[in-house]
Order: C-alpha cells, then sequence, then structure tokens
C-alpha cells in the first residue's frame, strides 16, 4: 500500500522537477548522511543524559556519547562525557582509549599518553595492545620522538595475525625521518611486510626506491623482477623503466637497450587509444630518448 501512495505522489511532480530532484538524491554524499546520522545520535542522547543528569547508570550513554562525538570530530565535547565516566569508575576502558584519542587530536600529548598506558595496562586482548601502541606510537611521532614512535608501530605490527599494507608502510615512512640508518630501517619493514604479504606494488615501490638511494642497485633489480612476473601493459612498461634507470647508473649500455626494446614492445601491446595518451607518449619519448 505505501509504495502505491509514494507511486502516486510522485506522479503528481512534472517530469522535469524530477529530472532535478532525483539526480539531485543520487548524489548526495554518503559521508553527508553518515554525519546527519551521527548528529541524529549525539542529540538523542543528550536529550536522554539531561533527562536524569545524577542518574549513575548513565556511564553507559556518556560512554556512547563521548565515542559518537569523537567519531564527529567534537573532540572537546567528546572529552566532556568520557571525563565525567572517568571521574565515576576511574579505569573505564573505552573511556580510557577515547580518552586518550580526544586528547591526542587536541594536542594534549601528555595527557593522551596518561590514558593510553592506563588503556594498554588492563588491555587483555592483543586487539586491545594493537591499538594502543599505535596511539602511542602517533604520539611520539607528533612529539618528533622518532625512535620511539617506530618502536610502538613495529610492536603493533608484531602483534598483528594480518597486518595490512598501510601498517608497514607507516612504520617505514616514519622510520625515514631517523637521522641514522633511518633508510635501512626503512627497507627492513617494508622487506618484512613483503615477506609476510608478498611482493606487492605497494610495498615493492618504496623499497626499490631506497635500495636506489642506498646504492644497492642488485637488490633493486631483484625486487623488479618479482613484480615483473605478474606485470603486463602499461604497469610493465613503467616498472622495466625503472629497470632502465637501474642499468643505466651501472652503466651497463646493453642491458639498458634490451630493456627499452621490452618496455616499447610492452607499450605495442597496449590498445590503440591507450598508446595515444599523454602519459604513454610521454614513457615513449623517455624511452627512445634513452636509446638514441
Amino acid at each position: 500500500m505505501k509504495s502505491v501512495m509514494l507511486a502516486n505522489h510522485i506522479i503528481k511532480y512534472p517530469v522535469t522537477v524530477l529530472k532535478v530532484v532525483i539526480p539531485f538524491l543520487l548524489s548526495i554524499s554518503p559521508y553527508v548522511i553518515a554525519h546527519n546520522d551521527l548528529t541524529h545520535r549525539i542529540h538523542s542522547l543528550n536529550h536522554q543524559l539531561n533527562q536524569h543528569p545524577h542518574n549513575q547508570h548513565n556511564i553507559h550513554l556518556l560512554v556512547q556519547s563521548g565515542k559518537l562525538k569523537y567519531k564527529n570530530k567534537q573532540y572537546h565535547a567528546a572529552l566532556h562525557d568520557l571525563q565525567q565516566v572517568l571521574q565515576l569508575e576511574t579505569e573505564h576502558s573505552d573511556a580510557l582509549y577515547y580518552a586518550a584519542q580526544a586528547n591526542f587530536h587536541l594536542n594534549n600529548y601528555q595527557s593522551a599518553e596518561q590514558q593510553i598506558l592506563r588503556f594498554y595496562q588492563q588491555a587483555k586482548n592483543p586487539a586491545g595492545k594493537i591499538k594502543a601502541n599505535r596511539l602511542l606510537g602517533d604520539i611520539h611521532l607528533a612529539e618528533h620522538a622518532i625512535s620511539e614512535a617506530v618502536s610502538f608501530y613495529q610492536t603493533a605490527l608484531n602483534l598483528q595475525q594480518q597486518p595490512q599494507p598501510n601498517d608497514f608502510l607507516h612504520a617505514a615512512i616514519t622510520a625515514q625521518k631517523l637521522p641514522d640508518q633511518g633508510q635501512q630501517l626503512a627497507l627492513t619493514i617494508l622487506h618484512q611486510g613483503i615477506n609476510t604479504l608478498g611482493t606487492i606494488s605497494s610495498l615493492a615501490d618504496p623499497a626499490i626506491k631506497l635500495h636506489l638511494a642506498l646504492q644497492q642497485y642488485n637488490h633493486a633489480i631483484q625486487l623488479t623482477d618479482t613484480l615483473l612476473k605478474n606485470a603486463a601493459g602499461l604497469r610493465k612498461a613503467l616498472l622495466l623503466e625503472k629497470k632502465m634507470v637501474i642499468y643505466q647508473q651501472l652503466q651497463q649500455t646493453s642491458q639498458v637497450k634490451h630493456t627499452i626494446l621490452l618496455a616499447l614492445a610492452a607499450i605495442k601491446s597496449l590498445s590503440h587509444h591507450k598508446q595515444q595518451s599523454r602519459q604513454v607518449q610521454a614513457l615513449v619519448a623517455r624511452l627512445t630518448s634513452s636509446y638514441f
């Protein structure tokens, strides 16, 4: 019955209006919808709390309100709710974690560290310890304590059964900030990720760059060859260009020419439309200028 009523209601509007309204409704960002939903839920919790301001059972509501306000980037408001929880229950796990996160985003690093350490002390599973170590890494990175930050990120990585590529990448990027041996430590972390997740481009590409920066040319070639095994088309041509650059630095002219011919052959396998793209035309120009 509701669908019939809706259909009748829509029919009342001219087609020209619907042509404007429907695309507008479809274009509404999921972020906007999520944001509006968060705001509605926050208002609902605030209403419940205002009705019974001194009820001891409001701890759960305050925690939920604090978490939602944190997710909505209302860090001061989130802290207000979470601090009330911690006054009533000093070691409340969720309140400690989200209060630490809110303090971190407000640049209150000392308070954030104190709270996340208290959270860590009572964490009973790896997931909690991973979260704590990540935040401790973020805090030390913000305070420019790079070595300590890397150590916390590595601890978080070692605790994970299924780490993500970005976890290794973030730790490696942080390690590169170290003045001494930073690049080598970053390489160690990236290769740890490659050994764990396989030779994926998100980890192998930055590893190749670091090998080249450290003049570890043979390692760079070996890693590039591993990537080439599963590469085709433009990706293959770009990897071969990298390999060509390595051979240029090694002054191995015959290998340079051979690699360029392989790259040009990979480009010829592309569709005519792709061959005419600016990116491919620029690649061809770079290859031929190196060849002739």
